[in-house]
């Protein structure tokens, strides 16, 4: 089958263009702005805002919430999504499964290089390596401590016991390993984290892990040389190592002081470590908090017929930034200032172009769990569209996909976040859909469980209402400008 410019499937040129323009024109004001006003959002807002979002992980003891469908360790949750109060609806919740990597074979390589993180003070003093690995070891103690409740065979394994003299030694001058066993075979935490090219040694002791005690050296040390944005920095690229096989650090300096305080306030620590389990929930999330960062280019308001001219747009107007790190962060915060802290630590840390790669692809990371915590836009699914019909003839197929997805269970979500474009008659549509067409199905609410591998699950957040939101009209490929108000940042 072939499909040619104007034929109704595929936009003529001239409306290729005009999308394309469009979406150039409204991303290079939106830089324009980000020119005006060049100052990121406070990454110690933005990721305890993310935070407080996510379900803490699992905690329930002697129950096992650990799995071995794949080739690594996983958890298994359950989202629920309901998508109607019509209590004529036999329908009314929409269930889906998602798994979280609760492992990795081999710990991530960092490589150091000369950098600037964008949003905090030049790291003159080398202290950034230190403060990632030091989270890196902090989730992963937690990591053990969590499993071990539930009855696996976790452990660490470090050089010596940890204490105040010797924590930046212990967590980042040398290796130590946190690990799982499942079925004869040893698996590392998903942040351990290894310098490229070099070995592990032999001699490592088991150790019992003890996350609150580093927590509190950490955060002593940043206290006391007044690092509270470096401090968050780090960890918000710590939540990003599970995903990726190689990271960039700047270089070692001179290691924190380690000294008690008593004058500073804490508050943003306290928030932080009641945020701790639910680090481990996101960062576990697969592809969540990329799914996060790619939603920062998605456009409900585009169908997947003119998708392409508007990530064209997108892409001429990030080239026009000619490699300004400062600004691109300045502009991507500007979409959804929740996300600056995960920005800024994509950009520092050498993961960015992975991101904009799957973006500008369209076929972006979508993952409705991390979509639903957080109230982020990732797909059409979660979107209610304007119409000019009364859906009584013809429907948009935007709304025909979302209803038959949320009432049919054996319908998956597309792989494409892009809504389809067009109408249908209602009587080309599928049984399931006319039977719910008067049931006004769209996400309502949602709730979370962990599922057991006893068989039995746990609420892991209660029913949270979604925000509500204006709906969206659909662009059109004649009706392409901003003007029109086509497009909805």
């Amino acid at each position: 089958m072939s499909f040619y410019p104007g034929d109704g499937v595929c936009p003529t040129l001239q409306q290729f263009e005009d999308v394309s323009t469009s979406s150039y024109q409204s991303w290079m004001i939106s830089a324009s702005s980000a020119r005006r006003n060049p100052t990121i959002p406070s990454i110690i807002g933005s990721l305890l805002e993310l935070l407080k979002r996510i379900p803490a992980a699992h905690t329930q003891r002697s129950r096992s919430f650990v799995f071995h469908d794949g080739p690594l360790p996983q958890n298994k949750i359950a989202l629920e999504w309901v998508t109607t109060t019509n209590p004529d609806c036999t329908q009314p919740v929409k269930r889906t499964y998602d798994y979280q990597k609760l492992a990795r074979q081999q710990p991530v390589q960092y490589r150091l290089v000369q950098s600037c993180w964008p949003g905090i003070r030049t790291d003159e003093n080398g202290y950034i390596p230190y403060l990632v690995l030091g989270w890196a070891y902090i989730l992963s103690a937690r990591w053990v401590e969590l499993l071990g409740d539930s009855g696996e065979v976790a452990y660490m394994r470090q050089s010596a016991a940890l204490d105040e003299k010797n924590f930046w030694d212990v967590v980042a001058r040398r290796p130590w390993q946190a690990e799982i066993v499942r079925a004869g075979n040893v698996f590392n935490a998903p942040w351990s984290m290894r310098l490229e090219g070099s070995n592990l040694p032999v001699e490592l002791h088991r150790i019992p892990p003890d996350s609150l005690s580093a927590f509190g050296y950490l955060t002593k040390a940043c206290r006391s040389e007044n690092l509270e944005e470096e401090c968050f920095a780090s960890l918000a690229t710590v939540l990003l190592v599970p995903d990726h096989t190689v990271i960039e650090l700047p270089n070692f300096g001179t290691p924190l002081a380690l000294a008690l305080t008593t004058d500073v306030p804490d508050d943003c620590y306290t928030a932080l470590l009641d945020c701790l389990d639910s680090c481990i929930t996101l960062s576990c999330s697969v592809g969540g908090i990329e799914s996060l960062l790619c939603s920062s280019f998605f456009d409900a308001s585009v169908p997947c017929n003119l998708v392409g001219a508007h990530l064209l747009g997108v892409s001429r107007a990030l080239d026009s930034l000619q490699d300004n790190q400062h600004l691109f962060t300045v502009l991507v915060a500007q979409q959804n200032p929740m996300l600056s802290a995960v920005w800024q630590a994509a950009i520092s840390s050498g993961l960015s172009s992975r991101i904009l790669e799957s973006s500008l692809s369209g076929l972006p990371s979508i993952n409705l769990a991390v979509a639903s915590w957080t109230d982020t836009i990732q797909s059409f699914l979660q979107v209610n569209y304007e119409t000019d019909t009364d859906m009584a003839d013809y429907l948009p197929r935007a709304y025909e996909f979302s209803c038959a997805y949320m009432v049919d269970p054996c319908i998956t979500k597309p792989f494409t976040p892009s809504p389809p474009f067009g109408e249908n008659a209602v009587s080309n549509t599928s049984l399931t859909v006319r039977a719910h067409l008067a049931h006004g199905h769209r996400p309502v609410s949602h709730r979370t469980y962990w599922l057991l591998a006893d068989g039995g699950h746990i609420l892991a957040q209660p029913c949270t209402s979604f925000a509500p939101r204006p709906k969206i009209r659909l662009l059109h490929a004649d009706q392409p400008t901003i003007a029109d108000g086509a497009f909805s940042k």
